[in-house]
């Protein structure tokens, strides 16, 4: 059975800036997501109303807040509709809705959804789009508008389907199924208006949470191998611009099975002084499917400065 080889590319480049704008305009993979006029004129629904409707609903989606003004999203039929809440007053408005792919040969439509949403600056920044198969894979591309529903563009920054905001940066991991020579996996930063991508990847290959300290907390690809295939890759922090780098956890200092092929990190959270972790050992044996399974799975507690490491739980199989 062949394993699927996620990344094993080293860079001698710290931080790579593209000038210009990096947006590509035209979605890679899914052509379909579109969005209706968008509607920025919707009256806005007096208290009574919004309370009948309101955000307490259990069809609402609730996003990010900005302020004083609360974001969400909801199904209308198939439709993909993207809300705001003014706290004061309580008044929804109606800011853009997002068609479903139409169904083929008598098939029913596919529904797009909201699946990361942020602010950054006067933007409005979100993933939007569906998953299809057996590998669960993101087919959408993601989208810009102003707060009020104006100026919305279409872009494509990556297959994954999430982001982080960092101040005025749009932080995102990227990885395609595309084999282009330019496609570099890695993380990456970039302005709202497509200037100033750079590449992290040297320090920080994937991005999961931009934290109150001040962090950004990710993983690291370290020059050794998980049986000769992906890099063993650490757990860390550093400041946005990489430069502060604490090393959490070592992922070399993880039991070694023969059916591995490579490491991944999930469930981070930060309480008090402490991050919360998984970390888990993806391979396979023999009856597996395609996708393998986790062959030996952890949850550690680690203080902000990587000391007091503490393993709560593990389990293999």
């Amino acid at each position: 059975m062949g394993k699927k080889l996620l990344f094993f590319i080293t860079f001698s480049v710290l931080l790579l800036s593209v000038s210009g704008c990096s947006f590509k305009e035209k979605p890679s993979n899914n052509s379909n997501i579109e969005a209706n006029s968008v509607q920025t004129n919707v009256p806005v629904l007096s208290e009574d109303q919004s309370q009948s409707v309101g955000f307490n609903s259990d069809d609402y989606n609730l996003l990010d807040s900005d302020g004083d003004t609360q974001y969400a999203w909801k199904f209308v039929g198939d439709d993909c509709v993207l809300y705001s809440l003014e706290r004061v007053g309580s008044n929804i408005k109606q800011i853009a809705t997002f068609l479903p792919l139409s169904g083929e040969n008598g098939n029913p439509a596919t529904q797009n959804h909201i699946v990361d949403f942020g602010i950054c600056g006067d933007w409005i920044i979100a993933s939007v789009g569906r998953y299809e198969g057996s590998g669960h894979y993101f087919y959408g591309d993601f989208v810009r508008l102003k707060k009020d529903g104006g100026e919305l563009t279409h872009f494509w920054l990556t297959d994954d389907d999430t982001f982080i905001i960092v101040e005025d940066w749009i932080y995102y991991n990227f990885w395609t199924i595309k084999d282009e020579a330019e496609n570099v996996n890695g993380c990456y930063r970039i302005h709202p208006d497509g200037t100033d991508k750079q590449y992290l990847g040297n320090t920080i290959h994937n991005i999961y949470l931009y934290a109150e300290d001040g962090y950004v907390y990710g993983t690291h690809a370290t020059d050794k191998t998980v049986n000769n295939w992906n890099p063993v890759i650490d757990l860390i922090r550093c400041k946005p611009d990489t430069s502060s780098v604490i090393t959490l956890f070592r992922g070399d200092n993880l039991p070694k099975f023969d059916n591995s092929d490579f490491i991944k990190y999930y469930d981070i959270r930060i309480d008090d002084s402490y991050i919360f972790f998984t970390v888990a050992i993806h391979g396979y044996t023999d009856g597996d499917r395609w996708r393998g399974h986790n062959v030996y799975t952890a949850s550690y507690r680690v203080d902000t400065n990587g000391n007091d490491l503490e393993l709560l739980k593990e389990e293999r199989s």
